[in-house]
């Protein structure tokens, strides 16, 4: 049998850890989010300053900053991630079974919804 090869280009060790970082912020935002919805939008864990919600913004946060390093090093295509924004907007209205409890809003972040 022949072992495929890829063809395509592997990641430097520098794009490896911005990559490995993207995930484990990734996983941040998944843990915050798990945690709020056991604990509650606006409980601070005991020894914390910060409630749910603010911690969960500094992980995105976070995040963002790794999309934007991602981004300069040809990891991530801004254009298609913007372009992506609202096709993911109509989807989540179309899809999701909640409504909202508030009216959307100009959001800070590029142009996209937000409370308000």
């Amino acid at each position: 049998m022949k072992k495929f090869v890829t063809p395509g280009k592997m990641p430097t060790p520098y794009e490896a850890e911005l990559l490995t970082i993207m995930m484990e912020e990734c996983a941040e935002v998944i843990q915050r989010a798990s945690k709020t919805l056991r604990f509650g939008i606006d409980e601070a864990e005991p020894g914390q300053k910060l409630d749910n919600t603010q911690r969960t913004s500094f992980e995105v946060g976070d995040l963002m900053a790794v999309f934007e390093k991602c981004s300069k090093a040809g990891l991530l295509d801004e254009d298609i991630i913007i372009a992506q924004i609202p096709i993911k907007m109509e989807k989540l209205e179309k899809y999701m079974q909640r409504q909202a409890e508030f009216t959307l809003g100009e959001s800070k972040l590029n142009g996209t919804d937000k409370l308000a």
